[in-house]
């Protein structure tokens, strides 16, 4: 079983969410051989770099730019630019150096660069697209994809009333690392084998967790953490990322605070917070909701962050800051002693993974091997064997 996943670094989350997809077939199938490649790396070495340095600078600098662009192409299209016709080249000698048996996908472009390559080439290769935003975005649909990974039922409704065949879509939730599954099944059975696990929670100070994402965007203002590190009974241990700035400014400033720059142990840290301040990406939602850790959301105006906002909300999972988080010390003190909230939105978040058809990779690729077997791989060897000829 060879499996070619696919994906881009605009942001982390894809390419998080590709090594994390990769963990699963090897869960189920040890023997798989597995690859994942940046594809705009592979097909354009040297413009990929400039792409994502401008993606960055746009996000940060220029979002506005973003948003009009993200609504302007959230709509049903059959143009095909240079950069995805490029890509579905790529496509066309990435599957020949691979011979893989499944393609997937997880970033909307290169799903509409594979849709096109299977099209002019009448190739069979199944298509996995595997949507990383609690969006249902039309850039995400192309009529080539086999199946769609959707992070929740409301993403399925939403492709279905978009002419998406029902049973192409499986709800398996964002595919995140196995450290935070393993943090779901351990507190899940700690849970149904103990009554006393979480009375020392009642004997020690309250654990806030704020991360401010790889670029490390955090309230600025000192008073904002002053007051935080004066709240009786309360710890706050916070994530700085990549912001050398911020950390200098924190690091062994305040009694009560503890700062970190990148850290590997988020998992180990979302565990042990009552809840997390973040911003609301789809990767760092998903891990909170596995770690059974409420969110607050710093405010946003990202069209994906803001759905992603209202699925934090619409479910009990979490609230959301309209204003700046310095504006709302008191309302985040607030939440962090509302035990009985936690406590509900714990349940909620345990009830939605238990949910989840955490097993779909193993279902899927034992259908594919199957095929395999029946058909000696002949019925993708004879599509892969013209492609060759051409």
């Amino acid at each position: 079983m060879k499996v070619l996943i696919l994906t881009a670094k605009y942001g982390m989350g894809h390419m998080s969410a590709s090594k994390s997809i990769s963990d699963d077939i090897l869960k189920y199938n040890s023997a798989a051989e597995i690859s994942v490649v940046d594809l705009y790396q592979y097909s354009m070495p040297v413009l990929s770099d400039y792409l994502y340095s401008f993606f960055g600078a746009m996000l940060k600098y220029s979002s506005k730019t973003y948003i009009k662009y993200y609504n302007s192409s959230d709509k049903s299209t059959e143009n095909i630019d240079l950069i995805t016709r490029k890509l579905s080249y790529s496509v066309e000698r990435l599957v020949m150096e691979e011979n893989p048996d499944v393609l997937i996908s997880t970033f909307p472009i290169i799903s509409k660069a594979v849709s096109l390559y299977k099209e002019r080439m009448s190739v069979d290769i199944p298509l996995v697209t595997c949507i990383t935003d609690v969006s249902s975005h039309y850039e995400w649909i192309s009529k080539n994809t086999d199946k769609y990974i959707v992070p929740c039922i409301d993403v399925k409704y939403d492709l279905i009333k978009k002419g998406v065949n029902p049973d192409r879509i499986v709800v398996y939730g964002i595919p995140i690392s196995k450290k935070f599954r393993e943090s779901f099944t351990q507190q899940a059975f700690s849970e149904l084998h103990s009554n006393l696990v979480n009375i020392s929670k009642y004997n020690r100070k309250k654990e806030l967790l704020i991360m401010g994402g790889g670029l490390g965007i955090l309230p600025k203002t000192q008073d904002f953490y002053r007051k935080l590190n004066s709240t009786e009974g309360l710890h706050v241990t916070i994530v700085t990322g990549n912001n050398r700035k911020m950390y200098d400014s924190l690091k062994d400033r305040y009694e009560n605070i503890t700062v970190l720059g990148y850290s590997e142990n988020v998992s180990e840290l979302m565990y042990k917070a009552d809840c997390v301040v973040t911003k609301p990406g789809g990767i760092t939602l998903f891990e909170s909701i596995y770690s059974l850790t409420p969110i607050i959301s710093f405010m946003t105006e990202l069209p994906n962050e803001l759905r992603n906002i209202d699925f934090i909300e619409d479910n009990n999972f979490g609230i959301s800051l309209h204003s700046k988080a310095e504006e709302n010390v008191d309302r985040i003190i607030k939440f962090i002693n509302d035990s009985s909230k936690i406590e509900g939105m714990k349940m909620s978040m345990k009830k939605f993974v238990n949910s989840l058809e955490s097993d779909y990779f193993d279902n899927y690729l034992q259908d594919i091997n199957e095929l395999n077997e029946i058909y000696g791989n002949e019925k993708y060897a004879y599509k892969i064997g013209k492609i060759a000829q051409k």
